[in-house]
């Protein structure tokens, strides 16, 4: 841990207001978390200009191509990933519609988070064919429980694979000790009827 200099704790609090830690901590070569570290232990504060303008240059360098989601100005039609979800999910989004028509009616009743108690919550379905059997859960835990579903679903899928995948080759195997059970007899029953037929022709000689 190097020990800051009173020329860099005078230069974090000539510029504070007016930098994000990230640009303090370029010029004077110290992470951002520390940055943060030292400008608690001197108690300062932005102003609430300040804090206006350090939210709109940050909001400003994450659109576009800042923002690390970037992928290459695909598209700015966002209604048009909006209906392939749509289009690919029909269940889900008719379960979505109903919750939210029945918490705007009163049939429903948001409660605070199952696991945790926390009063903002979200439906969580275990089965989108039940649009109205939903879970009230925080943020956190409702994407645990879609991640448990996920995982589950992609258990049971590939269970089923298996086992479709394991009868075509027993009924194979079957084929193939037929195959050998006949082809042992054969022989024999070929030599089988080869002498009844010398027996046959030996009895008609006499």
């Amino acid at each position: 841990m190097y020990v800051w200099t009173q020329a860099e704790i005078d230069y974090l609090i000539a510029n504070y207001g007016n930098q994000n830690a990230r640009q303090i901590g370029k010029r004077l070569r110290r992470s951002q978390y520390a940055v943060h570290a030292m400008r608690k232990r001197l108690g300062l504060k932005m102003t609430k200009a300040q804090r206006s303008t350090a939210c709109s240059v940050q909001h400003a360098n994450q659109k576009g191509h800042r923002n690390h989601n970037w992928k290459g100005g695909v598209s700015k039609n966002h209604a048009r990933y909006i209906g392939r979800y749509k289009i690919a999910n029909p269940e889900k989004v008719r379960a979505h519609i109903a919750v939210h028509a029945a918490v705007k009616r009163g049939h429903l009743t948001r409660k605070p988070c199952e696991i945790c108690g926390e009063s903002k919550v979200q439906a969580h379905h275990d089965d989108y064919t039940k649009p109205l059997s939903v879970r009230w859960l925080c943020k956190t835990h409702h994407i645990e429980a879609d991640n448990a579903r996920r995982q589950k679903e992609s258990t049971s899928g590939r269970s089923i694979d298996d086992s479709k995948a394991e009868a075509p080759a027993l009924e194979g195997r079957g084929v193939d000790q037929s195959r050998e059970r006949i082809g042992s007899d054969g022989p024999a029953g070929g030599r089988r009827m080869g002498r009844t037929a010398r027996n046959r022709r030996h009895a008609e000689s006499h």
